[in-house]
């Protein structure tokens, strides 16, 4: 069963981000939860955990590890490996850990090596929130379950219409932002996602 790891742009209007994470973490095919953005507002992190946790989804934040164990969050996610990420392993060994990758086959045996729980690949299309990403090789996504045993994501641009795309490619799961909890019906935004996913 294929899941969907959120991303959460905590820049956005609040309450329409809880009301939308609301309708959609009952399901159990929700990986994780990602917080992503330039300002985090401590008390709106801390409420956005809390409903996560009631759900036993996972809360991860992009880069910021600091902020993760100040707040006891699941985990974090990076772009790129800090130069810190020595001493954040030795005081979070037990965080969960996920990595963006994209067509360097070093940074796939790299977040092996670092024991990723999972690694994201960005972007398969083009898409609006992941405007940095390069765009990704098919082949390296399949040249990546040989060296990388966690669990694998595809990101970037991904929607209803092109996701038949991926059927050539193996992978566990999709990462979406807007897509779903930008969506004007986030749940049913995310029951189509799921449907195409596993049909």
């Amino acid at each position: 069963m294929k899941s969907v790891y959120l991303i959460a742009d905590i820049s956005q209007n609040p309450d329409h981000l809880q009301e939308s994470l609301n309708s959609v973490l009952p399901y159990s095919e929700i990986f994780a939860v990602q917080l992503w953005g330039n300002q985090f507002d401590k008390k709106f992190i801390e409420e956005i955990c809390d409903l996560c946790r009631h759900h036993k989804v996972p809360v991860l934040i992009n880069q910021n590890w600091q902020l993760a164990e100040e707040l006891n969050l699941s985990g974090v996610h990076f772009d790129e490996v800090p130069a810190d990420f020595g001493e954040f392993r030795s005081v979070n060994s037990q965080m969960m850990l996920g990595f963006t990758t994209g067509n360097d086959l070093e940074k796939i045996r790299q977040a092996e090596e670092l024991g990723a729980d999972y690694i994201s690949f960005c972007s398969l299309f083009p898409s609006v929130t992941a405007n940095s990403c390069e765009f990704v090789n098919f082949e390296t996504i399949t040249e990546s379950r040989q060296m990388y045993s966690g669990q694998i994501f595809l990101a970037g641009g991904i929607s209803p219409e092109n996701i038949s795309k991926l059927k050539e490619v193996p992978y566990d799961g999709i990462a979406v932002a807007s897509g779903i909890l930008g969506a004007q019906h986030p749940e049913e935004a995310l029951k189509q996602y799921l449907t195409l996913l596993n049909s």
